[in-house]
């Protein structure tokens, strides 16, 4: 009476007795896609089971990947930008340097970088010499975890 069949990528449906009656058993079946090389920018360190690999905050993952295009591509960037510019150069040149600058990744630019603590990953007040914000840079030297630093008594 009973016969249950599968229709590929569907998943399994369970006929009743009625023939225009066919009801669901579970949800559609969906590939998972094929599992991704690591990209050339994603250095793991200290691996953690899931989630960032390491890294204090998505914000300090996607602050390194900047950092490396910049490496890769600052001084073409600088270079065409140079060129774009000039107002000696013909003007064909200019145009072509326009068009492979405008090819670029955007955060090619020294400018687009921005300093981050390597703590908490906070964007602001951060102590440029230690690389931590001014929070844990007061919290490490009261607690005398930093040498050569004391807290500033008048």
């Amino acid at each position: 009476m009973f016969s249950s069949f599968n229709l590929g990528k569907i998943g399994p449906l369970v006929q009743c007795r009625f023939a225009s009656h066919a009801v669901m058993k579970s949800k559609p079946v969906i590939p998972k896609p094929p599992k991704q090389p690591p990209k050339k920018y994603d250095i793991e360190w200290n691996p953690q089971p899931g989630g960032l690999q390491g890294w204090t905050d998505w914000r300090m993952k996607k602050n390194y990947r900047n950092r490396q295009i910049c490496v890769e591509w600052g001084l073409e960037h600088t270079l065409l930008k140079a060129m774009k510019n000039q107002v000696i150069l013909p003007r064909e040149i200019q145009e072509l340097a326009m068009e492979d600058f405008h090819a670029m990744p955007i955060h090619a630019a020294y400018l687009t970088l921005h300093e981050r603590c390597a703590i908490s990953s906070r964007g602001t007040g951060v102590v440029r010499n230690w690389r931590i914000s001014r929070f844990f840079f007061r919290h490490l030297s009261d607690y005398n975890k930093m040498s050569g630093v004391r807290r500033g008594i008048w």
